[in-house]
């Protein structure tokens, strides 16, 4: 058994939006009811009263006041035969009846193994690229190329797949051997809805739910000791000595240590530019914690060919960095990657220590 320790809000999200049918605002507080079981009261209703609510619904849309606080303004009987589904606290000020929801399995949200295993994954393939000089060279050759769209394959196969490997097959990569479980489900009471700011941008962002700071997450995670010595089929791998047991969380801590340093550097330093003290703060509390566990990222945050694999491509050609960030994102800003998005009261979303 595995603990996750989260050092900062997380947003996972599951591709839906909670809107003004789903909840009811009171004061800092969300009560979520959720539509579809709103229904279900509405449809034991007398009929003509059923009918009066049903086209009041079909006629409302998702702008101005939450439908579900007129509906129950209206009918206020409705709402002493449904119960909220779950209450949560809003860190801001709330404006927005679209909320990014969090993914969740009969009402309660949890952590998918697959978010857990890809930020370990992510991890692992940059502290390789860290540590290898060679494997980091022939990356930044492909990238002055121009080969960008390649430069995440040919990564992949130099560090996860056998060295004779013509293209990426699932039988064989590394990290098969690394299995990882969903957490387990998490009382809702541990969520908060964030209003995000977008810090270098105008741009607005959707409101979402959030696992606050300190939530403490479980879920299992083992090398599948019996699927090891059949990579060896398959031909010579750099680093399967790395996946090995004995030696797979150290390199993981090594990793974190050397990487997650210098990328909260790179963070705290952007934060004083900007003058959010508040944010500054929060991350050299997390830069602290270093030594506790493994450093990771979870949900909303970067990719390889932004701000993680980049760091290390910045240093030896910044150029280099400026011209990949810019073909990398869909918008092209005056100032190379130059937002962050942070919570009300400062801080950055996705940190988490691993506790093996």
């Amino acid at each position: 058994m595995a603990q996750l320790e989260l050092l900062s809000p997380v947003h996972i999200g599951d591709g839906e939006r909670l809107t003004g049918f789903d909840f009811v605002r009171e004061g800092p507080y969300l009560k979520v009811y959720f539509f579809d079981r709103v229904i279900q009261v509405v449809e034991r209703e007398p009929r003509n009263l059923r009918e009066n609510i049903l086209i009041s619904i079909k006629t409302q849309s998702t702008a101005g006041s939450s439908f579900l606080e007129s509906l129950f303004k209206d009918y206020p009987h409705l709402k002493n035969k449904i119960e909220p589904v779950y209450t949560v606290r809003i860190n801001g000020k709330l404006q927005s009846l679209q909320i990014e929801s969090f993914i969740k399995s009969v009402y309660k949200p949890y952590i998918p193994g697959s978010e857990i295993k890809g930020a370990i994954r992510h991890l692992f393939l940059v502290g390789v690229l860290m540590e290898n000089k060679e494997i980091r060279k022939e990356l930044i050759e492909v990238l002055q190329k121009g080969h960008i769209k390649d430069a995440e394959e040919i990564l992949e196969k130099n560090v996860f797949y056998p060295r004779n490997a013509q293209k990426r097959n699932a039988q064989q990569d590394l990290f098969k051997a690394f299995v990882v479980s969903d957490s387990e489900p998490i009382d809702p009471s541990h969520l908060q809805i964030e209003v995000p700011e977008l810090v270098g941008s105008n741009e607005k962002i959707y409101p979402c739910e959030a696992l606050k700071e300190g939530t403490v997450v479980n879920f299992r995670e083992y090398i599948d000791q019996k699927i090891l010595p059949h990579f060896s089929k398959f031909g010579s791998y750099r680093f399967l000595d790395y996946i090995k047991p004995e030696n797979f969380y150290k390199k993981l801590k090594e990793f974190s240590q050397k990487f997650y340093g210098d990328l909260l550097d790179e963070e705290i330093r952007f934060f004083k530019e900007k003058g959010k003290h508040q944010t500054v703060l929060h991350l050299e509390n997390i830069k602290k914690r270093l030594n506790d566990g493994i450093l990771l990222r979870l949900g909303k945050h970067e990719g390889y060919l932004s701000t993680t694999v980049m760091l290390l491509v910045k240093r030896e050609d910044p150029q280099l960095f400026e011209k990949v960030f810019r073909q990398t994102q869909s918008k092209v800003r005056n100032e190379v990657n130059k937002t962050r998005r942070i919570t009300q009261d400062g801080k950055t979303f996705g940190w988490a220590l691993l506790k093996v």
